[in-house]
């Protein structure tokens, strides 16, 4: 490691800017170790989520997290069976979801008020019927499900 061309960039304090400058800090580096992390479910989890679907309640997972990582958390507290994540609709990404349905858009009621509406309602109620984890979604996402399900009666 060149230390002047180091000293140089704390002096800058250019936070590694350019592709090049991080590769200083980068040399001759040794791999340590790699592990993963596995949150369990709170206690009643489970339990909560068969007696919802005993009472014919749809129960849904809207997840920030990557699609593998919700997929598997809603396999293990019994939002999803096991090979259903591979059915049509069943889980999306929130990216997924919000092409899917034209994403939010602004329209007025009967009294000239404004709303928010899903862009296309059609594919919206075709999704709302299927979907059941929804992962790396944003609040935008969130916002356009409850409008979404909100706008037909669900």
């Amino acid at each position: 490691m060149d230390s002047d061309h180091w000293e140089d960039l704390q002096a800058q304090n250019n936070n590694f800017v350019n592709e090049s400058d991080r590769y200083i800090i980068e040399e001759d580096l040794v791999f340590v170790a790699a592990f993963g992390l596995n949150d369990d479910l709170r206690d009643g989890v489970k339990n909560s989520i068969e007696k919802l679907r005993s009472a014919s309640i749809n129960t849904r997972m809207i997840s920030g997290d990557n699609i593998h990582t919700a997929v598997a958390c809603a396999i293990k507290a019994g939002i999803l069976m096991e090979g259903e994540e591979n059915q049509p609709m069943r889980c999306m990404t929130g990216e997924e979801f919000r092409n899917h349905i034209g994403g939010l858009k602004t329209a007025r009621d009967s009294e000239g008020n404004e709303k928010l509406v899903v862009g296309d309602k059609k594919k919206f109620k075709q999704i709302a019927e299927n979907l059941l984890v929804l992962a790396r979604s944003t609040p935008a996402d969130k916002l356009a499900l409850i409008i979404g399900l909100k706008d037909i009666g669900s």
